[in-house]
């Protein structure tokens, strides 16, 4: 017979298995369906040491978080105060605090104890289980503890609540690391631990000091996350033990708040010192933890200890209020207003693919009306509301009045910040979460059926939360328009890799373009959707924007710039480069628009592999090169327009190549390709009779490497190899693997085929190996 205290147990384990289930299953489907995306178009990946599992574009954090540790694991750094893989080649400083980068090295280094692979699949196996892993070891913690401190009913809803609420719960998604899960679970065991020393402190007062300090470390390691996530706690948790003050509410002042408060300080101050000590200390950044706000804390709490704040102590009183006033004279006297925002996107309610992302509420519910997720982001808040009614109307016992009394302070604050920036109300769950705790420890006093309905209304109000979660479609279901713009991202990415021969080459591509080729590229970037990179965007603006092709080529050799890429999908460059003129037709990105690119930058053929939904996309690459004479210039675009299929934009550039350098051997290696291309054979024959002529002359010894390879290739398609073969011998006794480089793809693909075809020997296999993997692979197995 199973006993009450069995059942009892039951009541908090049922709902942990069901919750750690739901993660479980939730994490498996959406990573089958990661890796099965990730496979497509892996015949066209070919660089083993890159990563390969697709991130989602909207996920910018995570790229970010990603980046840096990968950094922290190259370098071996405990703490990152400089960046160097976006606003290339000046880097910047970062703010984000080390914890939850430290999260995911541990993941990467578990993962690879489990599967010894090379670091960077270690590290790509730990994008997939950062968040799960995270949601499950909260679980695993928090709900037994809360068993045993609030009882089995509150743990019970704890364990289903941390998986359900939204948008709370869409931050633990597989995939896409980001820091707010943490700050969130931070946040709720603060919150928690608050709760359970104000409980225990009548009762034994020497442990409700303890679980108040407890409260006071979790309060001052989210500082240390990030203050905002944890300022809007402590003021509500303050102004509401307060307002109960002034209420008559005299146990408030027998809290033991000067601890709370003195152990979140000392943590906060720590922290501080450890990330920015010794030499970043001297920066008023009030965006981040600060002393100011330790001391703040302190000072407050220390007013709200005092028995009389009218007593003799007066200049006490009168340098702790300075104290809590300190922030915000700060903030006045630096002209840094407001209080201060998230490292994560302020706009973004939550991790899923979908489109939730809107300046404020009032924008998402004009924009999309009365929707399931507005609807479930609404339910949470909803629930506060019903507790608050509840503890008014003296549903509640005086524990649970008390303690939820203290965090509708929080509450409150939190959905005025929620209001207007949406990443807010995953924090908002963490909050009401906790209240809901407090509110469940006085069930048991409330009489059964009216138990079991709050029970299931408030089940009923967590459902759509789990439903929004619960990955739908499946590992076949058709690719969506964002799993396609990662998977050209990834391609581009690996193509340049491969082009430039070395890591850390830098791309000025559009900010959300550019941070994923950060990320799979291991490439450096100059614009970047991270928000501490405005001078990132300022210099491509300046690059783009200018009129001067001089002043364009020195400022990106400033820069190191080794590609330009400009995707047909995202015209952030393109308005980047109209606010810094009015005459956007002769800036570099309007010359770039009309394929009149200036003689340092050479356009780089590309072609999107082979997968359904790409059709659509293009991009335009153009290589940073020394600069080229004009035959040299012209003859590469009309070879270029060729190998992109595009022949009838090569014909006018082979008509400028014949009436401007009718004898240039460069020039006519272009011309050539473009008459065979058009079958004209009296152009042809033309053409062959002028080259012939100069290579008697011997005018092919001043030629570029990669020119006469170019011109030996055309002469073998017309047929031409007596002509073609002494220059291909020529060209193979000097290659390296730079003048491979510096070849197309369509170039080096048809150096390989005619070699092959006329048995032509590579100085070694070595060499021939290196030009096998340049090509995209796709085209290596054809050979």
């Amino acid at each position: 017979m199973t006993t009450p205290r069995s059942l009892n147990t039951l009541a908090w384990i049922l709902p942990l298995l069901v919750a750690l289930g739901v993660v479980f299953t939730t994490a498996s489907l959406r990573i089958e369906r990661i890796e099965t995306m990730s496979r497509l178009g892996a015949e066209t990946v070919g660089q083993p040491d890159l990563p390969t599992l697709l991130v989602p574009l909207h996920a910018r954090g995570s790229y970010e978080w990603i980046a840096q540790a990968k950094q922290a694991r190259a370098t071996g750094a405990w703490r990152i105060r400089e960046v160097d893989y976006d606003n290339a080649t000046a880097g910047r400083a970062t703010d984000l605090a080390s914890p939850y980068r430290w999260w995911l090295q541990t993941v990467a280094t578990v993962n690879g104890w489990m599967h010894p692979d090379s670091p960077a699949v270690a590290m790509e196996r730990a994008l997939l289980w950062a968040g799960p892993a995270l949601q499950m070891l909260v679980l695993l913690l928090l709900v037994p503890w809360s068993a045993r401190a609030f009882g089995a009913g509150a743990a019970g809803l704890l364990a289903l609540g941390w998986v359900a609420c939204f948008p709370l719960n869409t931050f633990f998604l597989p995939g896409q690391p980001n820091d707010l899960g943490l700050k969130a679970a931070v946040l709720l065991t603060h919150g928690l631990f608050l709760l359970h020393g104000v409980a225990t402190a009548s009762g034994d007062p020497t442990r409700g000091r303890r679980w108040f300090v407890f409260a006071g470390i979790m309060g001052g390691l989210g500082c240390w996350l990030h203050v905002a996530s944890q300022l809007p706690l402590i003021v509500g948790v303050l102004l509401a033990a307060a307002i109960a003050r002034r209420r008559g509410a005299e146990a408030i002042t027998r809290l033991p708040w000067r601890h709370w408060a003195g152990a979140g300080a000392a943590v906060a101050v720590a922290a501080w010192l450890f990330e920015y000590a010794p030499d970043h200390l001297d920066a008023w950044r009030l965006n981040v933890n600060h002393p100011l706000y330790a001391l703040a804390w302190f000072a407050a709490a220390d007013l709200l200890a005092r028995t009389s704040l009218a007593s003799a102590a007066r200049v006490r009183t009168a340098v702790a209020a300075l104290l809590v006033l300190a922030p915000l004279i700060v903030m006045l006297a630096t002209g840094s207003f407001g209080f201060p925002g998230a490292n994560a996107n302020l706009n973004q309610l939550s991790g899923l693919r979908q489109n939730l992302s809107a300046a404020s509420l009032g924008d998402w519910w004009t924009r999309d009306g009365i929707t399931l997720p507005l609807a479930a982001t609404l339910l949470v808040p909803l629930l506060a509301a019903a507790i608050a009614f509840a503890a008014a109307r003296g549903a509640l016992p005086p524990a649970s009045r008390l303690a939820a009394g203290l965090l509708l302070g929080p509450v409150v604050i939190w959905i005025g910040l929620a209001v207007f920036q949406l990443y807010a109300w995953a924090l908002l769950d963490a909050t009401v979460l906790a209240l809901l705790v407090a509110a469940a420890v006085g069930a048991p006093s409330i009489p059964r059926p009216r138990r079991h309905l709050i029970t299931g209304v408030v089940a009923l109000a967590l459902l759509p939360g789990c439903w929004l979660a619960w990955p739908r479609g499946g590992s076949q279901a058709e690719v969506t328009a964002e799993e396609v713009e990662a998977l050209v991202a990834r391609d581009i990415a690996h193509t340049l890799t491969r082009r430039a021969g070395e890591p850390g080459a830098v791309v000025l591509a559009p900010p959300a373009l550019s941070t994923a080729l950060i990320h799979y590229g291991d490439l450096r970037g100059v614009t970047t959707s991270h928000t501490e990179n405005q001078d990132g965007l300022a210099a491509a603006a300046r690059i783009l924007g200018t009129t001067s092709a001089d002043e364009a080529l020195a400022l990106a050799e400033r820069r190191e710039i080794r590609f330009i890429v400009l995707p047909t999908w995202d015209s952030t460059l393109e308005q980047l480069a109209r606010v810094a003129t009015d005459n956007f037709d002769q800036t570099l990105a309007g010359l770039l628009q009309q394929w009149l690119p200036p003689r340092w930058l050479r356009p780089v053929p590309y072609e999107l592999p082979g997968i359904a939904g790409i059709e659509t996309r293009a991009a335009m690459i153009f290589e940073v090169v020394e600069a080229q004479d004009n035959p040299t210039a012209l003859a590469r675009l009309a070879e270029y327009f060729l190998e992109m299929g595009q022949p009838q934009l090569a014909t006018p550039v082979a008509a400028a190549l014949k009436q401007a350098f009718p004898q240039e051997l460069s020039a006519l290696a272009g011309r050539l390709q473009v008459e065979m291309a058009r079958r004209d054979v009296a152009a042809v024959n033309a053409s062959v009779a002028v080259i012939e002529a100069q290579l008697a002359l011997n005018a092919d010894e001043i030629l570029p490497w990669e020119r006469r390879v170019s011109l030996a290739l055309s002469l073998a398609q017309a047929r031409q190899m007596p002509l073609a073969r002494p220059l291909l011998v020529f060209s193979l006794e000097t290659a390296d693997d730079d003048h491979l480089r510096s070849l197309t793809p369509g170039t080096l693909y048809r150096l390989l085929a005619v070699t092959d075809a006329t048995h032509l020997a590579w100085p070694s296999d070595d060499l021939r190996r290196s030009a096998l993997a340049l090509l995209p692979p796709e085209w290596r197995e054809r050979r």
